[in-house]
C-alpha cells in the first residue's frame, strides 16, 4: 500500500495489546459506552485515537495507511475468572485488523479472519511475544502456511475458556457491578438477524418511525380478524392467523428495545423495575 501519511510517527507502540483475552459472550454489550451514553464514548475514542497521533497503539499503523482509513477504539479489561467479574481499565486505539484479532472467536467472514489472524500473529511474532493459544489452533487448523514460525514460536496457554461461557459474569465500572440485563441477550440477537440480512441499524427516530409502520401491521390483522378491507383495497385483503399477530407484535417490540439502545436506555429493565415497584407499593397498603 502506498503511504500517504504525513503526520508524525506514533508516540508509542504496544503489542502486547493483541494478548487481550475474549470478552465474555454473556458481557455483549455491558460496557462502558452503553452506561455513559454515546457524547461519552465518542470523546473518549477520539481523545484515544489523538493520542498516538493517530496510529493504531498495538502495531503502529497510521490511520491513513489502513485499507479503510479508519481506527476502532476497544475497550481494555481485566478478568477475574473465580469471581466473574470484568473489570474496565481503558481504551487503546486500534487498526481494524489488530482489533478482529483479539475478537476473533466467531468472525464469520473467512477472508477476513485469515487477514487478520496472520497480521496479528506476525505482529506479535516480529515483538518476540508469545502468542495466544486460541488464534493460534485457528491459524492451524484453517491451515494457514504463510505463518512458518507457529511451529517454533512460544504460545501462551489459557485454561479460562470454560469460565467464558458462564452466565454469572458482571461488568465491574466506577465501583458498581452490572450483571446481564434481560435486554442483552435479545439486543444481541437482533444484531445478529440484523447482520445476517444485511439490515440498516437505525438511529432512534427511524426505529420509532418503523415501530409505527409494525403497529400499523398489527391493525390490518385485526381488522381482517373483524372482517375489514385491508389498505381500501378489496383485492388485498389480509388473512388473519395468531402467529402473523405475535410476530407482528413482535416486531413492535424489537424496534421499541432498538430505540432503546440507540438512546442508550434499558426498556426491558425499566419495565421489569416498575413492577417490581408498584407491587412492593401493592403489599404496603393496607
Amino acid at each position: 500500500m502506498v503511504s500517504i501519511n504525513i503526520s508524525e510517527e506514533p508516540n508509542f507502540t504496544r503489542p502486547e495489546l493483541l494478548l487481550h483475552h475474549q470478552i465474555p459472550r454473556v458481557l455483549a454489550g455491558v460496557n462502558p459506552r452503553t452506561i455513559e451514553g454515546p457524547d461519552w464514548w465518542d470523546t473518549v475514542r477520539k481523545e484515544a485515537y489523538k493520542r498516538n497521533h493517530y496510529c493504531c497503539w498495538a502495531c503502529g499503523t497510521h490511520r491513513l495507511d489502513t485499507s479503510d482509513q479508519l481506527l476502532d477504539c476497544h475497550e481494555r479489561y481485566e478478568y477475574d475468572y473465580d469471581k466473574l467479574e470484568a473489570h474496565f481499565t481503558g481504551v487503546a486505539a486500534l487498526c481494524r485488523l489488530c482489533h478482529q484479532f483479539i475478537h476473533y472467536y466467531g468472525m464469520p467472514n473467512w477472508n477476513k479472519l485469515k487477514k487478520c489472524l496472520m497480521w496479528g500473529l506476525r505482529t506479535l511474532h516480529k515483538a518476540g511475544l508469545s502468542l495466544p493459544s486460541g488464534q493460534v489452533q485457528a491459524a492451524r487448523y484453517w491451515r494457514l502456511t504463510d505463518l512458518p514460525f507457529l511451529d517454533t514460536a512460544k504460545v501462551e496457554e489459557r485454561s479460562y475458556r470454560t469460565a467464558m461461557f458462564s452466565r454469572n459474569w458482571k461488568l465491574v465500572y466506577k465501583g458498581k457491578k452490572y450483571p446481564r440485563s434481560p435486554m442483552h441477550a435479545i439486543v444481541e440477537r437482533i444484531k445478529g438477524y440484523y447482520q445476517l440480512r444485511g439490515l440498516k441499524w437505525p438511529t432512534t427516530e427511524e426505529a420509532l418511525m418503523w415501530l409505527q409502520t409494525e403497529l400499523a401491521e398489527v391493525y390490518e390483522l385485526l381488522l381482517a380478524k373483524a372482517g375489514g378491507w385491508i389498505r381500501n383495497n378489496p383485492d388485498s385483503k389480509e388473512v388473519y392467523i395468531d402467529d402473523r399477530l405475535a410476530e407482528e407484535l413482535g416486531d413492535v417490540i424489537m424496534m421499541a428495545i432498538v430505540a432503546g439502545v440507540q438512546s442508550n436506555v434499558d426498556p426491558i429493565t425499566a419495565l421489569l423495575n416498575k413492577i417490581q415497584r408498584k407491587e412492593g407499593e401493592h403489599e404496603k397498603e393496607p
